[in-house]
């Protein structure tokens, strides 16, 4: 087992070079710096999320809070919980010669830009399949961009994405589970 997770960290590292060092250019360098930047996104996003939960329909309001529920528990579990509890060093502070174009602080496995971005394209996904399919891309850009910036192993990310994804399913779940039962009974 240990043989094992040493090639798979080896993978890992390998992986992360290529993305880090040999794919920039001065065009993705601000792409992916503006993508990785979640106070670039974060605040026209959260008045969108406003704005819909004031003028959306009921469908848009229910899609807006589950993805808000899922986010607020995806993220602090991941932070709280699994990030303590791997303890894994972040690239630019582990090995050498990284490319650090992003700041970063606490562990690195998993990403929360991944967890919760592919939590909330997941949700949306389950009610709406093609703004849900642009969502995931655009989750995958921007956990992608979070190994090219040097703040991430693509592990880390591939880890946030499962989990970020596995809890989108689940807010779903137990939201069609509780609509279900709300449902009045139909008399034969």
């Amino acid at each position: 087992m240990v043989k094992f997770m040493e090639f798979l960290k080896g993978i890992d590292r390998a992986i992360f070079y290529f993305v880090n060092n040999r794919m920039h250019n001065p065009v993705l360098d601000v792409v992916m710096q503006t993508l990785t930047n979640q106070w670039i996104w974060l605040p026209p996003l959260a008045l969108l999320a406003i704005y819909l939960l004031i003028k959306g329909g009921r469908q848009t309001r229910i899609i807006v809070t589950l993805c808000i529920v899922a986010v607020v528990l995806t993220d602090a579990f991941c932070y709280r919980i699994l990030k303590p509890f791997f303890e894994r060093i972040r690239p630019f502070e582990s090995i050498p010669h990284v490319l650090q174009l992003a700041g970063a602080d606490g562990y690195s496995f998993p990403s929360n830009h991944a967890a919760n971005t592919f939590t909330a394209a997941t949700v949306v996904t389950f009610f709406n399949r093609k703004a849900g399919f642009w969502l995931l891309g655009l989750a995958a850009l921007i956990s992608f961009s979070r190994v090219y910036c040097g703040v991430h192993y693509p592990l880390d990310v591939l880890g946030g994405a499962v989990i970020g994804a596995a809890f989108g399913l689940l807010i779903v779940f137990v939201y069609r589970n509780v609509e279900w039962k709300k449902e009045p009974k139909k008399r034969s």
